[in-house]
């Protein structure tokens, strides 16, 4: 007979909200064809952000080459051993069945940087409903948060089993909210207009681009200034 602590902690599903089951239907349907993954965050267009966004994508791959793995501590906050479980390997192997543990981080740090707030949704893990807290996770995903509620949130998150992006309600305890703390220091309107003024320089003739150069190189030094007082502002 489960004792009370089994009872309370169960199997979790993030869609459907109960104990797992296997699936059958693998391949019955397709939802992709061969250069195209549903699974993928499509990045937000514009002009505008058509310079900003490459800048963007390498600060995700560069921080994403860096390792995170699940270690315990000693009494001195000193690296004592890694944890071998089933969030480490979700942090150094593979995440869920479409991702390794690397592209999973460059999902978290690109989708951060674009979007300013996700959240890293747990999709099948151990629910302690007695606390709703998480105490082991299997896979999780990336989702991109819609709603707001004083306890909980309504994310966009891809969905293996039906193969679409699908919209749940997770309580906050459950899930892990990551913010960009530069988000709002972003230049999108200063990059879009130095973006107009190349444009520009590109249609006049050679003796009006070399005075119109000088003025966007001028008018970039300017930015860079603007943007490091940000960011020492910011630290």
């Amino acid at each position: 007979m489960p004792t009370l602590g089994e009872r309370i902690q169960k199997a979790w599903n993030a869609f459907r909200n109960k104990d797992p089951t296997p699936r059958n239907n693998s391949y019955i349907y397709s939802y992709g064809n061969g250069h195209v993954r549903p699974d993928r965050r499509k990045p937000r267009g514009g002009g505008e952000r058509s310079i900003v966004m490459p800048i963007l994508n390498r600060i995700a791959v560069d921080s994403a080459a860096v390792d995170v793995r699940h270690v315990k501590l000693d009494e001195y906050d000193r690296y004592k051993e890694d944890v071998k479980d089933s969030l480490n390997d979700l942090l150094t192997l593979e995440a869920n069945i479409d991702q390794s543990a690397r592209d999973f981080r460059q999902d978290v740090y690109a989708s951060m940087l674009d979007e300013g707030y996700i959240a890293v949704v747990p999709i099948d893990a151990d629910v302690n409903y007695s606390s709703m807290t998480v105490n082991k996770i299997k896979t999780a995903r990336v989702g991109k948060i819609i709603s707001w509620y004083p306890k909980d949130i309504d994310v966009e998150v891809y969905n293996e089993m039906s193969g679409k992006r699908e919209q749940i309600r997770i309580a906050k305890s459950l899930c892990l909210i990551m913010q960009n703390p530069f988000y709002e220091l972003h230049p999108v309107s200063s990059i879009c207009l130095f973006s107009f003024r190349i444009q520009r320089v590109m249609k006049l003739r050679k003796p009006e681009q070399k005075n119109a150069v000088k003025r966007l190189r001028f008018s970039l030094k300017g930015l860079a200034m603007v943007l490091h007082t940000l960011i020492l502002q910011k630290k």
